[in-house]
């Protein structure tokens, strides 16, 4: 029986007597799941609980501020937000290597400027103090640097004649 005491039952409840004939070793972990993960859940539990909860808290603000503004004002605001929507709706579908290019300059550069800013402190760096600036200030900041991204994600397709309106081969 290959050292294999009869009549040994599978741990896993499986029913066929371990090293009997028809006895495949089990997919299954040999050790309780639930007793590995308990204490993790609880602290999901808690985490989820926390993220809901900054949710609602979130949604309320949101609701009470958008209720503050006069319906005219709301309008306005939807409708320019769907306006935008459905433009860039249509420029990403119809150009979509420009809309990838404008993506990627907008997004990344309002991912490293804060994580630039925040290892220039980290850092002491000389002249961080000039980064003292009010949100208008940042604002300023991101679109100079969103533009730089632009022009050079954009010149970049107007060489390579990708993007529709760049220099095409005739081969």
């Amino acid at each position: 029986m290959g050292g294999v005491a009869q009549g040994v039952r599978d741990p896993l409840g499986e029913g066929t007597p371990v090293g009997q004939p028809g006895s495949a070793p089990s997919a299954r972990p040999a050790v309780d799941i639930e007793v590995v993960t308990a204490p993790i859940a609880g602290e999901a539990r808690q985490a989820a609980s926390a993220a809901l909860e900054l949710a609602r808290e979130v949604a309320n603000e949101t609701r009470q501020a958008w209720e503050a503004w006069s319906v005219r004002d709301r309008a306005i605001i939807g409708g320019a937000s769907a306006i935008g929507l459905i433009g860039g709706a249509v420029l990403g579908l119809s150009l979509p290597a420009w809309a990838a290019g404008a993506v990627t300059a907008l997004v990344g550069s309002a991912i490293w400027l804060p994580c630039a800013v925040w290892l220039a402190h980290a850092l002491d760096a000389p002249g961080r103090e000039a980064l003292h600036l009010p949100a208008s200030g940042w604002a300023i900041v991101w679109v100079v640097v969103s533009l730089i991204g632009l022009a050079a994600q954009w010149a970049g397709l107007m060489g390579s004649g990708k993007g529709g309106g760049g220099k095409t081969s005739t081969v």
